[in-house]
């Protein structure tokens, strides 16, 4: 009976290396996009994922994460009808994981961080929507306290608001921190996770941006020893912060 099975496993694996293969190493090769600043790299990754309906294989958490990752460098950069076409994508896999019933408070900090997007897609709507966010972010934290996904959203709306309408990027530090210690808690959530990284780079912001050039450099330093080849710091964030006088 088990040769039977693993005749059969042989034979899956034949008709289909190419998606096998590449459902294994959809996490690799969106890190060493990252760390390499690829982000057409990273698109590419989607779009493979989409054609090959890779939500069978790769596991709706990861299939958010990877699309929220690609949403929020387009809004960044600027590429909104980028931005809204995968954010179109990305909600009915939220209400995917949202049905499982598995994981509410990652679902409620990804909703923080949609209403995010489209604030930053269309400001006007920061009034309207933006309460919103903020309704999600505390309640993903009070949900799992454990959950570092929902503390970087907070501290995100607390960084990106603009002070006269409640934001306050001293109080972000510390959500940022909370985060850090909460991966940091989770020795595998350390480990060739562009998350991880982003968060760093991000803390290292607002450290930055607060007047604490000497604790960015320090965040930065770290960042560097976990991956010594992440470009973005090593060569435009930590050369700029270290030489601005």
């Amino acid at each position: 009976m088990e040769r039977k099975k693993y005749i059969i496993l042989s034979f899956v694996l034949l008709l289909f290396p190419t998606f096998v293969w590449s459902a294994k190493n959809y996490k690799e090769e969106i890190y060493k996009a990252y760390i390499d600043g690829d982000m057409e790299r990273w698109k590419l990754l989607l779009e493979d994922m989409d054609a090959q309906a890779s939500v069978l294989t790769v596991s709706i958490e990861d299939m958010i994460n990877y699309q929220y990752g690609y949403i929020g460098w387009c809004v960044g950069v600027g590429r909104k009808t980028e931005a809204k076409r995968w954010l179109d994508k990305l909600e009915p896999l939220l209400e995917s994981l949202e049905k499982q019933q598995t994981r509410p408070a990652l679902v409620g900090a990804y909703r923080a961080a949609v209403i995010g997007f489209k604030i930053g897609l269309d400001t006007y709507k920061a009034p309207f929507i933006g309460p919103k966010s903020i309704e999600y972010a505390k309640r993903a934290m009070r949900l799992d306290s454990g959950e570092a996904m929902g503390f970087i959203q907070y501290g995100n709306i607390l960084f990106f608001t603009p002070s006269m309408f409640g934001g306050d990027k001293p109080g972000a530090i510390g959500y940022y921190k909370e985060a850090v210690a909460k991966m940091e808690a989770k020795a595998l959530q350390t480990q060739k996770n562009w998350n991880y990284l982003s968060l760093l780079a991000v803390l290292a912001t607002a450290y930055y941006e607060t007047g604490d050039r000497e604790k960015a450099l320090l965040v930065l330093e770290k960042c560097l020893n976990v991956e010594p080849n992440f470009k973005w710091v090593k060569n435009e964030l930590y050369p700029h912060y270290k030489n601005k006088k």
